[in-house]
């Protein structure tokens, strides 16, 4: 059985739109890319919108505007593109694979919660464990987690808090300092 994950969805309109473009001197930067930054910002109702050159390149920011940094862990979904985890790796963080409900293909929100509970409060436990990448020299000599990776796992708490269960996976775990 041949199940298609994501094929593209083109019609005339879209190939024209790029055979517009193509016939210009204007590949990358020009006229359509800053009335799609302006069309968006308005869409999303902001001031400023930014093209970037790829979904990787977008995610890249994400990852950047949220703060995560080295050392950092962020709970992610492994059905994904490999962009999804590369782009934490940039930033030197911990990609933490949760896995998807089998239902809609999406990140299973319990899960999530589940993992970020697990790693909330910093000790490395079995159940801290079971959501960690496994290498050479992970832990600290007292078997805890760092600083940092308490704190990934408190960002999506707080992402919950504010934005609600889509933005932290719906995790419910008390925090403090925050």
């Amino acid at each position: 059985m041949h199940i298609p994950m994501s094929s593209p969805d083109l019609t005339h309109a879209e190939i024209e739109a790029v055979n517009e473009v193509v016939r210009t001197s204007y590949l990358s930067i020009g006229p359509r890319l800053t009335a799609f930054e302006e069309a968006f910002a308005a869409y999303v109702g902001t001031r400023h919108a930014a093209g970037v050159n790829s979904g990787t390149s977008g995610l890249h920011l994400c990852v950047i505007a949220a703060g995560v940094a080295a050392g950092d862990m962020v709970i992610t979904t492994p059905f994904s593109f490999i962009a999804s985890a590369n782009c934490i790796l940039y930033e030197r963080a911990v990609p933490v694979f949760v896995d998807v409900d089998p239902l809609t293909g999406n990140i299973d929100p319990a899960l999530v919660a589940a993992a970020a509970a697990d790693l909330a409060d910093g000790a490395y436990t079995s159940a801290a464990g079971q959501w960690l990448p496994t290498g050479p020299a992970r832990w600290t000599a007292g078997g805890s987690i760092g600083a940092a990776e308490g704190a990934a796992a408190r960002a999506c708490i707080r992402a919950t808090r504010r934005y609600g269960p889509a933005a932290g996976g719906g995790a419910s775990v008390q925090s403090g300092g925050d």
